[in-house]
């Protein structure tokens, strides 16, 4: 009886929980939005006049520099926001029409790695729908999620397999944007510590201004060391192709076959190189996954390449004795 009553609150709990993630989300998606026009704002009016002259060849440089980061900001936010991170029901149906209509290679033709991969999916008892491996139940979205990381609040949305590029570039923009603002910022915020209302660099502050370059300065640097974090943790990810749910699984799964004297091998990790193309792509130049794209990841988030096909296809090329 009172286990019965304990597991009915822990579920109540549960459900407020997602019920307040899905109302608390577009009040985020505002808040972050607003953050980041009040500093643009304060830069763009406040900061630029004070260190350099308007038009001036500085003034372009930090001028143009700053917009291409903005729009990156913006571009990646926008688009992790609104792409869908991919539901396992709606892929796979679109992949049956595509495969009639013959616009895709059937998967019987896959490599048998692949195609058993296919047939071999779970069921969500959830979403009453097939749940393709590496596909996780969003308690928050109440639907399964194609490589699901983590449900955002900050996006409004669950990052997955569609849409983690543009999470992961968000996050590397914002980075690249907080040390820029530190960096642009740092006169001007030091010229705050002087009393009087000029510094040894000839800085005129008024009482709005050293409110709005403290203001500015701090969120940069605050924001800049919480980001840092996040990202060098999906950095890693990234590099050892888990998702922040899987890397937890996995970690499990090590202990337990590191007690039975084995050793765990995460079956998707293809190499640093392999796993970072895997995300970004191929692209012409070294600095191309940075550019901004909609670009769809490769593959279908439904079926994936492991340790066993790459070695399979290395045999076969030559490549392995």
């Amino acid at each position: 009886m009172m286990k019965a009553m304990a597991m009915g609150v822990v579920r109540l709990l549960v459900r407020c929980f997602d019920i307040g993630m899905r109302l608390l989300g577009p009040l985020l998606v505002v808040l972050a939005t607003c953050l980041l026009s009040v500093v643009t704002y304060n830069y763009l009016f406040l900061i630029f006049p004070l260190i350099c002259a308007p038009f001036s060849l500085q003034w372009t440089l930090y001028f143009c520099s700053g917009i291409w980061i903005l729009f990156n900001i913006f571009w990646n936010y926008v688009c992790c926001i609104f792409t869908s991170p991919g539901i396992p029901k709606e892929v796979m149906e679109q992949a049956e029409i595509e495969e009639q209509r013959g616009l895709r290679a059937p998967s019987s033709s896959s490599d048998d790695d692949g195609g058993a991969a296919r047939k071999a999916h779970k069921w969500c008892s959830k979403c009453n729908a097939p749940k393709p491996e590496r596909a996780h139940h969003c308690h928050v979205c109440k639907k399964c999620v194609l490589a699901m990381d983590h449900h955002c609040p900050w996006m409004a949305n669950c990052v997955g397999y569609y849409n983690y590029r543009y999470f992961f570039l968000f996050l590397w923009y914002m980075w690249v944007g907080c040390l820029w603002s530190v960096m642009v910022s740092l006169g001007p915020f030091m010229a705050t510590m002087h009393r009087g209302t000029s510094t040894p660099d000839h800085i005129v502050l008024s009482r709005r201004a050293r409110s709005s370059v403290t203001f500015t300065f701090v969120i940069s640097v605050s924001v800049g060391i919480a980001i840092s974090m996040l990202l060098a943790w999906h950095v890693y990810l990234v590099l050892s192709a888990q998702t922040t749910i899987e890397f937890y699984g996995n970690r499990s799964k090590s202990r337990k076959m590191r007690h039975h004297g084995r050793v765990f091998i995460n079956k998707f990790d293809l190499g640093r190189t392999r796993n970072f193309q895997a995300i970004f792509g191929r692209g012409r130049f070294w600095f191309s996954w940075m550019l901004p794209s909609r670009r769809k990841p490769e593959g279908d988030g439904i079926t994936w390449r492991t340790v066993h096909s790459a070695y399979d296809d290395a045999r076969e090329g030559g490549h392995m004795v």
